[in-house]
């Protein structure tokens, strides 16, 4: 990019033919996508993302209310869901810029499903051969 005129506040202007030069690099903002579309994850469960741009990423996240951030060198993020709670990434930056990139990926974690019995008889019958 380069100057090729400059007006002031009072509508002055000066025109510079070879004026300063800038360099401009142009970024893509980084971006962050579910490895799938769940939205329910019971506790032991991997949660994976795919992340875009140019890395190391800084990705920051919520586990139940506590802020969190972490440093990512690879294209995925992956985080085992360790207790039940609400897991969600609110913000992303790549290395190419300084700019943080707000993001809103909520995540439910469960306890792992399981049964109890309280009461009931049991009953052992055998069964003839034939009948």
């Amino acid at each position: 990019m380069s100057i090729h005129k400059v007006r002031d506040g009072r509508g002055c202007t000066r025109r510079t033919d070879d004026g300063p030069h800038v360099t401009v690099a142009v970024a893509d903002m980084p971006t962050i996508s579910a490895a799938d579309q769940r939205t329910d994850y019971c506790v032991g469960e991997r949660i994976a993302f795919t992340l875009a741009g140019l890395p190391p990423f800084a990705i920051e996240y919520k586990w139940n209310g506590e802020t969190m951030l972490a440093t990512n060198q690879p294209s995925s993020f992956v985080r085992v869901a360790e207790r039940p709670g609400n897991f969600t990434i609110t913000g992303l930056q790549d290395s190419a810029s300084d700019c943080k990139v707000g993001v809103d990926i909520g995540r439910t974690i469960h306890e792992v499903p399981s049964v109890r019995i309280s009461e009931g008889t049991s009953v052992v019958k055998g069964i003839p051969e034939g009948q």
